[in-house]
């Protein structure tokens, strides 16, 4: 081979190394770039399961309380007209029995505070 060849061979070698590792650098610090990504993505992700874990667990409190409301309600439609109807329904209670009947008045309508009678 002449030395002109040669040259020509080296040349064309070194600049396919040099487009070679300009190639790799770029695809590195495009997935650098990318993983960065992905990492922001996953951290945006296990946050929201974390969101929807609190909203499925208050979700699960609502719905207890309403359940809790709708019992004191049907239990308020049963007592009252049997209370009402009995003997002694205008008779003045026992301060105690009062005051007993006042605290359980007052639970009730911590519990569910839209019944009749709580304000």
């Amino acid at each position: 081979m002449s030395a002109r060849l040669n040259t020509l061979v080296i040349g064309l070698a070194i600049l396919g190394l040099v487009l070679a590792g300009v190639y790799f650098k770029g695809r590195s610090s495009g997935v650098a770039a990318q993983r960065q990504k992905t990492e922001q993505a996953l951290s945006a992700l296990a946050l929201s399961q974390k969101e929807l874990l609190a909203v499925r667990a208050l979700s699960r409190e609502v719905a207890d309380g309403r359940t809790r409301r709708d019992q004191a309600r049907k239990t308020l439609d049963v007592l009252v007209p049997k209370l009402m109807a009995g003997e002694k329904a205008h008779v003045p209670l026992d301060p105690d029995h009062a005051l007993r009947l006042r605290d359980a008045d007052r639970e009730l309508c911590r519990i569910a505070p839209d019944l009749d009678g709580c304000a």
